[in-house]
């Protein structure tokens, strides 16, 4: 899986390379919110759930033909999840519960390479995406959370935490995987206004270290934004 990512994404730079001399060039922005999650592979216990977070990106478009184009999009994307987790214990005479609740965050450094279809739909253009992404962590994951006791409904006890994972504790720097999406543009004038969703599925374990060698972390995402794209060079 690894060697096929990388052989892809070689493909798709050397036509982004190669296209540079007569491609028609757009240059633009999108922003929208990322709906982040970790996959857990062999792992019992903590529940991870989805977290809604920020991504923006510049971007480069190559137009090869009237209905295909190369994309790259260097930018910064926050990944991560919420945690939750609730035990109940029961003796005789007494119920224990105890709750932790959290979120782990990542942000990256982002840039995802994409084959982009463009087929015509009357006014509108549809955007059809498909590429490898490659990102590196920008700063050390950082953990926040809380935990409360509770006896027989009762709260006994409650904390609240934050910690930074750095070094063998925290996530590799590195991440790479695959994108796909759908979405349509609208032209204004030489404007195109366009919105998309994607899904990001991350091929790397996140960690060198879990506790045990079968324990796997991985990224998941799913991904909406809007943007522009303005032609800055002609044929």
């Amino acid at each position: 899986m690894k060697k096929t990512t990388l052989l892809s994404a070689a493909f798709l730079f050397s036509m982004f390379a190669a296209s540079t001399s007569s491609a028609q060039m757009h240059v633009g922005l999108r922003a929208g919110a990322n709906l982040s999650t970790i996959a857990m592979e062999n792992a019992d216990g903590a529940v991870f759930k989805t977290r809604v977070a920020p991504n923006v990106a510049v971007l480069f478009n190559y137009q090869i033909s009237p209905s295909f184009s190369i994309q790259a999009e260097p930018g910064f994307s926050q990944r991560g999840a919420k945690l939750e987790n609730t035990t109940t214990l029961n003796d005789n005479t007494q119920t224990y519960r105890y709750e932790l609740k959290g979120k782990t965050i990542l942000n990256y450094i982002e840039m995802p390479v994409l084959a982009q279809y463009r087929p015509s739909l009357g006014k509108l253009e549809g955007i059809v995406s498909l590429g490898p992404e490659v990102r590196l962590l920008a700063k050390p994951q950082v953990l926040k959370g809380g935990s409360k006791v509770y006896i027989n409904g009762n709260l006994v006890e409650e904390n609240t935490a934050e910690e930074v994972l750095s070094g063998d504790d925290g996530p590799r720097k590195f991440d790479f995987g695959l994108v796909g999406g759908a979405g349509v543009a609208y032209p204004v004038g030489n404007l195109r206004i366009f919105a998309e969703a994607r899904y990001h599925f991350g091929l790397l374990n996140l960690f060198k270290q879990t506790g045990s060698d079968d324990v796997k972390v991985y990224n998941r995402a799913g991904s909406v934004s809007v943007g522009v794209l303005v032609p800055v060079g002609r044929r």
